[in-house]
């Protein structure tokens, strides 16, 4: 025998002997569309011009931007799209980090966020030493030296790798890249 639910959406067959039921013909249901995101857009799974029952919207944000809340959503059997519609907001750094005997200009005005450049410079009376390898390696001297005399071992010892200034960028990670340098006192 078979039975056939009111509004066509089911049709069961029943085999007499095995009881067994199966399923024989389900009509697709179509729903709204989940709700878009600003500076960002969706990617929606099982999508043929019609939303359905199990399809998953998963959301990305633009360059610049970060995902906040749900990053996918399932279409639920009732239509209603699950948890809540993430946003994209900007990603920003803060100020840039702060460097002993130096001061920096953003490049870009007042912006911090993603790709935002922070030029730093050193101080008057201060050279700029880059480290190749991290930290500069120091050495202890067992000997009085002149005061010109320490700063051409420091400059020695970092390479010689100076330059008047250097730059640093926001990073997609919402991080300024590190700085690595450090502004060494040189009255010369």
């Amino acid at each position: 025998s078979a039975l056939q639910t009111q509004d066509s959406m089911l049709v069961v067959a029943v085999e007499s002997e095995k009881k067994m039921l199966t399923m024989s013909h389900f009509k697709q249901k179509y729903y709204a569309r989940p709700l878009g995101v600003k500076d960002g857009f969706i990617e929606v799974t099982n999508f043929k011009g019609q939303y359905v029952y199990g399809s998953v919207a998963t959301y990305h944000c633009n360059p610049g931007y970060i995902l906040w809340g749900n990053a996918s959503r399932l279409c639920a059997q009732d239509g209603a799209w699950t948890g809540t519609q993430p946003q994209c907001k900007t990603i920003s750094c803060g100020q840039p980090p702060e460097v002993a005997n130096a001061h920096y200009r953003l490049a870009n005005g007042t912006s911090t966020t993603w790709l935002s450049l922070a030029v730093y410079f050193c101080q008057p009376g201060h050279r700029m030493v880059h480290h190749q390898h991290g930290e500069l390696k120091k050495k202890i001297v067992k000997k009085t030296i002149l005061l010109s005399d320490y700063i051409r071992l420091i400059r020695f010892l970092a390479g010689k790798n100076d330059t008047h200034q250097t730059m640093a960028m926001c990073s997609d990670q919402g991080i300024w890249q590190p700085v690595n340098f450090e502004c060494i006192f040189d009255p010369l």
